[in-house]
């Protein structure tokens, strides 16, 4: 047998690509909102200037108040604050309630130093309920919640509130007679004779 050996069919071209006359060339172009990149200095090369740190805050702990209160009752509210720091430093120690300011004291500490602050509230303008009271220094402090109570008859002087009730006690025969309850366990008669 012979091998065969194919030859080219006259009818088939040759193909080649050309370049498609339709199609444009491709552009890229920048997308509007992609920002530059710009090189940054590698840190090999230039000296970074280190900053400083920033001092350390006063520390509070400590913060102590009754968990309730009377209306119209002053309010002792103390905490400890210490400077941890390794230099002496003044910084405000605030008072919040309901995180309204109620009062800051300036206070200095040498380094290391530990100090008591004690805050006086006044509280015969708050309603009754439960507040949120704070203990603060510039990045530290103390939470606590407590509860004012509604203000009792009278003034809370317990001797002006006994005088008035003799007054308005006079019996028939000008003797009065007031018992006066100075705690759940004790009660104290009086009686006055005119």
């Amino acid at each position: 047998e012979e091998p065969v050996v194919e030859e080219p069919n006259e009818t088939e071209e040759p193909v080649v690509e050309e370049p498609n006359e339709t199609e444009e060339p491709v552009v890229e172009e920048p997308n509007e909102t992609e920002e530059p990149v710009v090189e940054e200095p590698n840190e090999t090369e230039e000296p970074v200037e280190e900053q400083p740190e920033a001092a350390d805050s006063f520390t509070v702990e400590n913060l102590q108040a009754p968990d309730t209160a009377e209306a119209g009752e002053p309010l002792t509210v103390t905490a400890t604050v210490t400077n941890p720091t390794d230099e002496e430093r003044t910084e405000a120690v605030q008072f919040r309630l309901d995180g309204d300011l109620i009062e800051a004291q300036e206070t200095t500490l040498a380094a290391g130093e530990t100090t008591d602050v004690e805050f006086e509230v006044d509280t015969s303008d708050l309603e009754p309920g439960q507040y949120v009271h704070m203990v603060l220094t510039e990045f530290s402090g103390e939470v606590s919640t407590i509860e004012i109570t509604a203000a009792t008859s009278g003034d809370g002087d317990l001797e002006s509130d006994l005088e008035e009730d003799i007054e308005n006690d006079t019996a028939v025969d000008g003797d009065t007679n007031v018992t006066v309850n100075e705690s759940a366990n004790t009660t104290t008669s009086i009686t006055a004779a005119n």
